[in-house]
């Protein structure tokens, strides 16, 4: 499986095209950023470096409509069956289906599952981390996103997360664990004890 590349891996027409679209992004031009951006990633999906501006520019493209609060308490979108069983055929189906609809939480989540599967953790904590923006008082969310930074060693990150979810659900039981299991990851990464529960 192709792992995870930077934008300095993609070939020179590519990483031109990719600063071009960033910065037409910053300039206010969210549409000419958002067909750039996604004809690149269609080229190149492991390129995780230009999945959130790829988002962003959707976003602004694709405001949500009157009933965007709806399709945030939902996961409705690409399904992994449409897709097969093959998880890079997931995510691009996913990736199909935010070009639609940038807010829907459930192509986020089948994204975040095929990069997951694939080992690419920058999609993966991409995907995750807009779930968790859209859909901000999700436990399950949260927790998800902690577990794939804790995975990944990321643990300055682990810790914001985590101290999200304690403001968001003090003294709650699957919170407390996943303090618990993150002072041992620190613990057996790192050889000290990280594992404090932040102050709500």
């Amino acid at each position: 499986m192709t792992n995870e590349v930077s934008i300095t891996a993609l070939p020179p027409r590519l990483q031109e095209l990719a600063h071009k679209a960033r910065r037409a992004l910053t300039q206010g031009d969210a549409a000419y950023a958002s067909e750039m951006l996604s004809a690149i990633l269609a080229e190149q999906p492991a390129c995780a470096d230009l999945r959130r501006p790829w988002w962003e520019a959707l976003k602004q493209t694709k405001p949500q409509g009157a009933l965007g609060w709806l399709k945030k308490l939902t996961r409705g979108g690409a399904s992994k069956s449409s897709a097969g069983a093959d998880p890079l055929g997931q995510l691009g189906a996913a990736a199909k289906a935010l070009e639609a609809d940038p807010q829907s939480v459930g192509a986020l989540q089948t994204m975040a599952d095929a990069a997951g599967s694939m080992g690419w953790t920058g999609t993966q904590l991409f995907a995750l981390g807009a779930v968790w923006e859209l859909a901000a008082r999700d436990k399950a969310a949260g927790l998800a996103m902690l577990a794939a930074q804790q995975s990944a060693g990321r643990f300055a990150e682990a810790e914001q997360s985590l101290a999200r979810l304690v403001q968001a659900y003090p003294n709650d039981g699957d919170v407390v664990a996943a303090c618990q299991a993150l002072g041992v990851a620190r613990t057996m990464r790192e050889g000290r004890w990280g594992g404090d529960t932040p102050a709500s």
